[in-house]
Formats: C-alpha cells, structure tokens, sequence
C-alpha cells in the first residue's frame, strides 16, 4: 500500500480495465482528447496515473514537472504543464487538489467522458467554446421563433 505521501504502486491486472488499443481512430474526437487519453494510459505511475478507487473516472498528477519535462512532449507540441492544465479546464475537466502531509499537491482531473479503457466516451467531452456556441445559435433560433 502506498504510504501517505507517495503515489499508489501499480495495480494488478486483475482490478484494471483492459488498456484498448490507440484511439487515433475515433472520429470527432479532438486530437487533445485521444492524446491526454493515449498519454495517461502510457504513463509511468509515480509521474501519472488513473485512480483504481474512482473506478478510472479520474487521474491524477504526482509529478507535474516531471510530466512536463518527460512526457508532454512526447504527446504534445508543449512541454508546460499550466498548458495541459489549460487545455483539460477548456474541456471541462474538474480539478481536484489532494494536498498531501508533507506539503505536496498532487492534482487530480475528472470528466465524465474521460474514463480508462472506454475510449468511446471521450466524444461526451466537449469544449467550453464548443457548447457556447451552441447556446448562443439556441438563443438566436429561439429569438427568431419569438419573432415570427
């Protein structure tokens, strides 16, 4: 068992979901989504990991300089970690802060959308300008009903 301020060791494979094969194939998924997905999945544990006791609804960070420096760069054209967190808040992903005893903060993100070994949920994520658009084009059609 992992102690207090250190990250879970991995689990066994009998309590993780089957790991599917890339998601570059899904259609109307944005590319940030498949590669955070795809990243996440690949990404050793002590730096990255989803959470087993939220049944995968979430992951989080141990490492967020180590992300960055190792890992980001490898999926991404960044190698910031304030970007990654940027672009997760654009699609509306939760950050949780676990502080730990010793002054650490892990961060740790959850969507709905965004769960390990079920790629086909990532087309529920969408952006915040995406869906202000749609509220927008809703608000205009319904002016114009009102109009008619």
């Amino acid at each position: 068992m992992a102690s207090e301020n250190t990250p879970p060791a991995t689990t066994s494979a009998s309590t993780t979901p089957p790991i599917v094969a890339s998601t570059t194939s899904l259609p109307n998924v944005p590319a940030f989504l498949t590669s955070a997905f795809d990243m996440i999945t690949a990404c050793p544990p002590s730096i990255c990991s989803w959470d087993e006791e939220t049944k995968f609804t979430t992951f989080t960070v141990y490492e967020p300089d180590k992300l960055g420096a190792e890992i980001l760069p490898k999926y991404f054209k960044t190698n910031r970690y304030s970007s990654f967190m940027k672009n997760l808040n654009t699609y509306q992903f939760r950050k949780i802060s676990m502080e730990q005893s010793n002054g650490v903060i892990w961060h740790r993100y959850e969507h709905v959308g965004f769960v390990k070994g079920q790629p086909e949920k990532l087309v529920m994520v969408r952006s915040r300008k995406k869906l202000d658009l749609q509220k927008q084009k809703s608000r205009q059609e319904l002016v114009k009903e009102n109009e008619a």
